[in-house]
């Protein structure tokens, strides 16, 4: 490339010479007759380097063009659509049900994730997200763990027999939390956030059916996301627990609405 660009260079300089000495020939006609040959010589020469300046100018237009279209992508982020489109302009709930052992050491646990999903989504509906359109949350989620603990015979139902009777709803985002932690299960002397989980959306119909219309198994998240796989002894239980609910309930809530991911 640079042994191109030079011979552009002096390829243009020759020209320019040539055309300038024709000019002075121009205008001493005692010259003229002189020089005549030795012009024409120089003219036909410089003539014969434009065919190497022309693709030298057109090879380093193409590589400009290409390194601006290559900032250009770098600069605008991919977006990721949503898992699931079909929350918009529905009345959505959103329920979370953990396992018993784990719920014994983290009692507030399906009050926090369901709280925290559907928080983020009404964020995301205050934005406009076209995702969510008009989707209302017509029950809360305090109101539904209310439900879970009042009627504890629903564990022995599928949710589909269980949406229809919460009332007032169309769709039912329920999380189910089959693990969770904040100790690492290499030591319990070092914290590091872990769980997994399934989420499921329920359509649920005008004549009291319902039918899973969205499943995604084996959801996992960790805290902090780069930590040593071991774990670490720098964190307290609460401070792993609140970042591992913000880090999951975000990977939930943005299922259901498009969203910029890094490239």
């Amino acid at each position: 490339m640079c042994r191109n660009s030079r011979l552009c260079s002096v390829s243009i300089a020759s020209l320019c010479r040539s055309i300038g000495r024709g000019l002075q020939i121009i205008a001493s006609p005692s010259k003229m007759h002189n020089t005549m040959y030795q012009t024409r010589q120089r003219l036909l020469r410089s003539l014969r380097n434009l065919r190497f300046v022309l693709p030298c100018l057109l090879i380093l237009t193409c590589c400009a063009s290409c390194a601006f279209i290559g900032i250009a992508s770098r600069a605008i982020p991919p977006i990721e659509p949503a898992k699931y489109k079909g929350l918009a302009d529905q009345k959505v709930g959103v329920m979370c049900w953990v396992d018993r052992g784990v719920r014994i050491d983290f009692p507030t646990l399906r009050l926090d994730i369901a709280n925290g999903v559907q928080r983020k989504l009404l964020e995301a509906k205050d934005k406009k997200h076209k995702d969510l359109g008009d989707a209302t949350f017509p029950i809360r989620a305090d109101s539904l763990v209310r439900y879970q603990q009042d009627h504890p015979e629903m564990e022995a139902y599928p949710i589909t027999d269980v949406a229809p009777k919460l009332g007032g709803l169309t769709r039912l985002i329920f999380i189910e939390v089959e693990d969770f932690r904040t100790r690492s299960e290499a030591s319990l002397d070092l914290y590091r956030g872990s769980i997994t989980a399934t989420v499921k959306v329920i359509e649920i119909y005008p004549d009291g059916t319902a039918k899973i219309a969205f499943e995604e198994n084996n959801v996992k998240n960790v805290f902090p996301e780069k930590s040593h796989p071991e774990g670490t002894p720098n964190a307290t239980d609460y401070k792993i627990y609140q970042g591992l609910l913000n880090a999951f309930t975000t990977q939930v809530a943005l299922m259901f609405i498009s969203h910029e991911v890094e490239p």
